[in-house]
């Protein structure tokens, strides 16, 4: 029996070693009314599993989890090797902690999964991430974020404000004015997946060799259908590796160290962003006050 084959077959063994090897998964996801443009993706560690469910870490961003709710639409997938699966499942509640102290989010164990593609830098089928487009800029002085950033807070507030009144709603043309850090020239990258420490990108080779000037980079990262202006973070390179197809894979970790209240502000905006798609309801008071 082909590999291939077997390990779709067998999908639960595959399951269980990448948990022996602490392994994650990738999930996205996915609301029921289907107007999710793009597709952003969470890693997450595999925690443990059994004949019914799986439980993974919370999702996050910036060293902090997300509030999902049970009954949440996920697309999951993991890699075995240079090959990839996935498959749809459903949020079950988050499970109290056990054995490392953490406490897990638990999904419901598939009963197959599909292989495609290991990377869908496009909508390939319903079985496929479709990844949202980052521009991102190496950072010539990180210092000179702080002001972009805080102008991107001013206009991303302005939104929500108008939003929630009704007087009319900011358009993306809006930025068309974002105020720029001191940065060399804008690459454009596909956005892999979010983890707590930070995200992954891929990037054409032709625009990689920007990377590898400067340690750090300033992305503008889309929270769509929930805000239409992309959200501005600060990241610092740690690993970039070629892969076989000339598609540079590239690590940043997030870096607030420069304007240490973008992070309360960020955090904010990306859990208002999966209450948004996952139904988890309104903000606690402390959200509020971070976002």
């Amino acid at each position: 029996m082909p590999a291939n084959r077997s390990r779709t077959e067998n999908f639960r063994e595959s399951l269980h070693q990448i948990h022996e090897r602490g392994g994650s998964l990738e999930l996205s996801f996915k609301p029921a009314s289907g107007t999710q443009e793009r597709d952003v993706v969470f890693r997450v560690r595999l925690l443990r599993l059994n004949d019914h469910e799986l439980i993974v870490s919370l999702p996050g961003f910036a060293g902090q989890g997300l509030r999902v709710m049970a009954g949440a639409n996920v697309l999951a997938s993991y890699s075995v090797g240079q090959n990839r699966w996935s498959f749809p499942t459903q949020t079950l509640g988050v499970r109290a902690p056990v054995g490392n102290g953490e406490p897990g989010l638990a999904l419901q164990m598939p009963t197959g999964v599909t292989r495609c593609p290991r990377r869908a830098h496009e909508r390939a089928s319903t079985n496929s991430f479709n990844l949202p487009d980052v521009i991102g800029r190496p950072l010539l002085d990180p210092l000179s974020a702080v002001p972009a950033e805080a102008a991107n807070r001013a206009n991303i507030e302005a939104y929500l404000a108008n939003a929630a009144s009704g007087v009319g709603l900011v358009s993306d043309e809006t930025e068309r004015e974002l105020l720029l850090p001191y940065a060399g020239p804008e690459y454009n990258a596909k956005l892999l997946n979010i983890s707590p420490g930070g995200v992954g990108l891929a990037i054409s080779q032709s625009q990689a060799p920007v990377l590898e000037r400067r340690a750090f980079s300033w992305l503008q990262l889309p929270l769509k259908p929930f805000l239409p202006i992309p959200v501005t973070v600060t990241v610092r390179r740690v690993h970039t590796h070629l892969d076989s197809d000339g598609t540079v894979y590239a690590g940043f970790g997030f870096d607030f160290s420069f304007h240490p209240e973008q992070q309360a502000f960020v955090v904010g905006l990306v859990r208002q962003y999966v209450a948004s798609i996952t139904g988890a309801g309104g903000l606690t008071g402390g959200d509020r006050a971070a976002a």
